[in-house]
């Protein structure tokens, strides 16, 4: 992934947010990759599977007022869609986050 957009239309209905990825070929962008789902929140950007590449996660805006938490893979540009956590959990709107080296291995510490 190389550049990340979000998007909220304001409406009276709701305010999601809507997530657009697009893939870099050296210095032009040459793909666009949607990923179908809104989220309520702004997404965090993270490594959730160890693989080096980065996943999408967030809260997914449901149909009704049901919302799970969700994660996008992008292995080899490709979406896949699944459940993050297995309990339900009410993540703050708006939530922060942060990512900091805590024994200088240039990763996100734990």
């Amino acid at each position: 992934m190389d550049v990340l957009l979000t998007a909220q239309l304001k409406t009276e209905a709701n305010s999601n947010t809507m997530v657009f990825v697009f893939w870099g070929n050296n210095q032009t962008l040459d793909g666009q990759v949607d990923l179908n789902k809104t989220f309520v929140d702004q997404p965090l950007i993270m490594d959730f599977n160890g693989d080096m590449i980065p996943d999408i996660f967030g809260v997914i805006a449901g149909v009704s007022a049901d919302s799970s938490t969700e994660v996008c893979y992008l292995t080899g540009r490709n979406t896949v869609w699944q459940p993050a956590l297995s309990s339900p959990v009410k993540m703050r709107i708006p939530h922060s986050n942060a990512f900091i080296d805590l024994n200088k291995d240039f990763t996100a510490g734990e």
